[in-house]
């Protein structure tokens, strides 16, 4: 999916995993303070 020579690509597809990162650690917080972590 990536390309030697294409630095736009690459940077496409970090700030694309950056922001899924970024919703999944969102998610996964949210869900810690609902259950009532810690504790």
């Amino acid at each position: 999916m990536l390309r030697e020579r294409d630095g736009r690509g690459a940077l496409a597809l970090f700030r694309a995993n950056r922001a899924a990162g970024l919703i999944l650690f969102a998610g996964l917080s949210a869900d810690a303070l609902v259950q009532g972590w810690p504790g």
